[in-house]
């Protein structure tokens, strides 16, 4: 299966996920001229592993067993792992009719769906199967790395009320997909030899960099913020409904992608003999079938529809939104927010998320503003960093904007 093995087991503790807020590019202060602003966010989440396998793994440590037990003792039918990340550029201009703003952005997406067996095996090792069979089919795996450029301006703008729209051309240098239907490991007794049965069907395009990107496309963005003035009835400040529909469009490979059909059974493959000469002796019987097809292919872009509802009383702030995402990987998330301004220009914040691609999340932030910056950072996964048996997340997300 290539390197689709390697991307599985690699791919478990490297998985990411973000969204933008069009509040931080867009000008909507008639006195200001010019925005600059950047956002950078970053996650690293899963539904079964947690950070204590994440450190032991990139420090070269054995986990103890005692440590794996806790991370297989609630079986699931599948676990799903994946994320984004973003890290985003733009440039906003203000015109008397509009404001115009620019982007560059670079994002990943990063997903996968493996069986129970499959997730007990990158853990246990398959010595954990002894004389059994580990199902590895239903599985599948992800990959997409594109960089944006985009143009945008707001279609309609008041007092209460925008409407923003942003073309972008894409450049996709990376892509990769798996889908591995059926596959079967068995491991002898005392380990004296292990057979496999896989069929799998792989997508992939590499490119060197993004300027010789294998992929190209389109897409819009499209922002929407209303203030509600009838919720302002608790203090003067009204409600805010916003509507963010990011990444509609699609990725077009050329020839140069490859589309691969997999059908490969590995049977009576045995290790070292520890007792011997140490040869290494494989493949009884190896039965690969393997066609491969350079073609076109296709994509949609990683749509990603989100809602908000945020209201701010006198100190205090509420923040709750809904994200969506078209990846079988993502489950409908959901992001609470409570800001509490500790002075003028510095306010606090202590966040909650549940669904996406991996555990609930609990964090706090911490935010800076004055009449012409923003800096922000949280870490709304700082209770699985104090607590590293929980979970996987290491969610971390900075803004900073500069007007003139």
């Amino acid at each position: 299966m290539r390197f689709s093995l390697f991307f599985i087991c690699v791919f478990n503790y490297c998985l990411i996920e973000a969204q933008i807020n069009a509040d931080h590019f867009l000008i909507t202060d008639s006195t200001q001229k010019i925005k600059i602003a950047l956002h950078n966010e970053i996650l690293i989440n899963s539904t079964g592993y947690n950070n204590k396998l994440l450190y032991a793994t990139f420090n070269h440590r054995v986990l103890s067993e005692k440590d794996k037990q806790h991370l297989i003792k609630k079986p699931l039918k599948q676990h799903k792992i994946g994320g984004m990340s973003n890290q985003s550029l733009y440039i906003g201009l203000n015109t008397k009719q509009s404001a115009l703003f620019f982007s560059v952005q670079d994002k990943w997406l990063l997903s996968s769906i493996l069986s129970n067996d499959l997730y007990t095996l990158s853990i246990m090792g398959n010595s954990y199967f002894e004389n059994q069979l580990a199902n590895l089919g239903n599985t599948s795996a992800y990959m997409l790395h594109y960089n944006s450029f985009g143009l945008g301006a707001t279609l309609f703008k008041k007092q209460d009320f925008y409407i923003a729209l942003q073309a972008k051309f894409v450049l996709a240098s990376q892509f990769y997909a798996l889908d591995l239907s059926e596959g079967d490991l068995f491991t002898a007794p005392y380990g004296a030899f292990i057979d496999i049965s896989t069929v799998s069907e792989e997508r992939a395009s590499f490119s060197k960099n993004y300027i010789a990107a294998n992929g190209k496309g389109g897409g819009i963005d499209l922002f929407l913020s209303k203030e509600l003035q009838f919720l302002s009835s608790l203090d003067s400040t009204p409600a805010v409904f916003k509507f963010n529909l990011e990444d509609l469009g699609f990725i077009w490979f050329n020839t140069n992608a490859n589309h691969y059909k997999n059908d490969t059974t590995v049977s009576n493959i045995r290790g070292y003999n520890v007792l011997g000469d140490a040869s290494f002796s494989i493949a009884d019987s190896l039965w690969p079938r393997i066609d491969t097809l350079e073609t076109t292919t296709s994509i949609f872009m990683p749509i990603l529809f989100s809602t908000s509802f945020e209201k701010s009383i006198q100190k205090h702030g509420f923040k709750t939104s809904l994200i969506f995402l078209n990846n079988q990987a993502f489950s409908p998330k959901v992001n609470l927010i409570y800001r509490y301004k500790v002075s003028e220009k510095i306010s606090a914040f202590a966040t909650g998320s549940f669904g996406g691609f991996g555990k609930p999340m609990i964090g706090s932030g911490v935010s800076f503003s004055s009449q012409n910056i923003l800096v922000s950072l949280q870490i709304p996964s700082l209770f699985s960093q104090i607590n590293r048996r929980y979970s996987a997340a290491n969610h971390g997300v900075f803004n900073l904007s500069l007007s003139f």
